[in-house]
């Protein structure tokens, strides 16, 4: 969200999502949403962080599950009601960058998570893992790592826990959700995945760009699309 005010009132007005997904988000006006979790990530490191992961909605219940982790306001958890007793979880990740590495928290926010991503869980085995990963793939070539596998060993180890590549489906050459200020490179850092069974049918998927996205923040949101057939799932 880029710390702004503003990009709220956009997603509130313009986006008008069923559920939200959010990374550096600042506090939000009151009032704004009728279910939210929204957590700063305060002192980590050298930094004092003013804002964070946030989970929001209006129309369905979301209950915040507890996740034993140093990385506060960068892993979330959450369950949503999507239908009467029938529910998800969604998982809001925030790629922090430590030593110059975003894959060192998000391995170890995936340690974290592996009871859940397992399914070693009570919790509803359908889930959706999402966020600004501050990483992509081609990440070390493209930096000049030579030799060197980390973002491909990160991306690797998130389909190994049997997910879907949501993006992937309807991007297969990849689509860029980030816009740096020293360069072009159309890179990824933005990426969603559901579980590979029961989740739901992906019925639609697109990558946001506009003149006000543009105003408000360096990156584009991703805009997904669930049918779910109760009956069957």
């Amino acid at each position: 969200m880029r710390h702004t005010l503003d990009a709220w009132e956009y997603l509130k007005k313009e986006l008008k999502p069923d559920i939200a997904l959010l990374q550096e988000a600042p506090k939000y006006p009151d009032g704004l949403f009728n279910n939210i979790i929204h957590d700063v990530i305060g002192q980590f490191g050298k930094k004092n962080y003013k804002w964070g992961n946030a989970i929001v909605s209006d129309s369905i219940p979301l209950t915040p599950i507890k996740i034993a982790t140093k990385y506060k306001g960068c892993l979330q958890v959450a369950k949503a009601e999507y239908s009467t007793d029938k529910y998800f979880s969604l998982i809001n990740l925030y790629g922090i960058i430590e030593d110059g590495y975003s894959s060192i928290g998000l391995h170890n926010m995936l340690s974290d998570l592996t009871w859940l991503l397992d399914g070693q869980t009570d919790i509803d085995k359908k889930f959706l893992l999402a966020g600004d990963f501050n990483n992509h793939r081609v990440m070390d070539v493209k930096l000049g790592r030579k030799g060197t596998r980390n973002s491909e060993i990160l991306f690797d180890r998130i389909l190994n826990f049997n997910l879907v590549d949501c993006i992937a489906l309807h991007y297969p050459e990849g689509i860029q959700t980030y816009r740096h200020n020293r360069g072009k490179f159309p890179w990824q850092l933005d990426h969603l995945y559901c579980s590979n069974k029961g989740f739901g049918e992906l019925s639609s998927l697109e990558v946001i760009e506009n003149a006000e996205i543009l105003k408000l923040s360096d990156h584009n949101p991703v805009i997904a699309t669930f049918e779910f057939n109760d009956e069957k799932d």
